[in-house]
């Protein structure tokens, strides 16, 4: 098994003693028919994967609305064979949904990322392991929905730099960078608020924030939208309960 998967079990039962069981792991021999499949040997954290979630992934939705089971892994290679219709050096773990798949990349002395694929090429980096994907999907299912108002940022800045400029905002606002943020995604938490921030390639940012207090929900949002120069989002008082 994976020390680091391990770990992030831990992680996601401290976020909802409920969790172990929502989820639902692989059998050996599926994994081994996927390991015959895949054009690269299956990553010791992919395998434990699999193990305790390839059928479930208790509502991460790391597939971001597509699949990761194992079973629609397994029959996408058997459709789509030869291995060139994906990246050289890539392993598909999640499909169907988006108009290309998401899979491992193996990267020179690093784990592997996870990479939005457009046939045989990267269209852009997703999270940079499999390790801090599954604990940022906790952070998001587990922690921010435990909260009672969330209030969005969307459909706003697309600037190359508009990442950076609201992580700094959060930063000056007292929010705490979580260890599993890249550089595609901050974590962040303070006492009264959690809050997400994202922008993957060719993707407008996108922020939440959550609070139980709506008015720093709101607060929260209206100063990182001025930070980004985004007057209009600065009036926003809409909330999701």
């Amino acid at each position: 098994m994976s020390a680091a998967i391990d770990a992030f079990l831990a992680y996601a039962v401290s976020c909802d003693p409920g969790f172990a069981e929502t989820i639902r792991g692989a059998t050996d021999d599926e994994i081994a028919q996927l390991a015959r499949l895949s054009p690269l040997p299956l990553p010791d954290d992919y395998r434990a994967f699999l193990a305790r979630m390839g059928h479930g992934d208790g509502g991460l939705n790391i597939a971001m609305e597509g699949t990761s089971d194992i079973s629609a892994i397994i029959e996408h290679y058997r459709r789509s064979a030869p291995c060139d219709h994906w990246p050289a050096g890539s392993l598909v773990i999640a499909t169907g949904r988006l108009p290309g798949d998401i899979a491992l990349l193996t990267v020179p002395d690093e784990e592997p990322w996870v990479v939005f694929t457009d046939g045989a090429a990267v269209s852009g980096l997703y999270a940079d392991s499999l390790v801090t994907l599954l604990h940022r999907a906790a952070f998001a299912a587990l922690r921010l929905t435990r909260l009672r108002y969330s209030a969005l940022y969307d459909g706003g800045a697309h600037e190359p730099d508009a990442f950076a400029v609201a992580c700094q905002a959060a930063a000056e606002l007292g929010f705490e960078k979580q260890w599993f943020s890249d550089e595609v995604e901050l974590c962040g938490a303070r006492e009264d608020a959690l809050l997400a921030i994202a922008q993957y390639a060719q993707a407008p940012l996108a922020i939440a924030i959550c609070s139980d207090v709506p008015e720093e929900a709101i607060d929260v949002r209206r100063r990182l939208a001025r930070a980004l120069g985004d007057e209009k989002q600065t009036a926003r008082d809409d909330l999701f309960r």
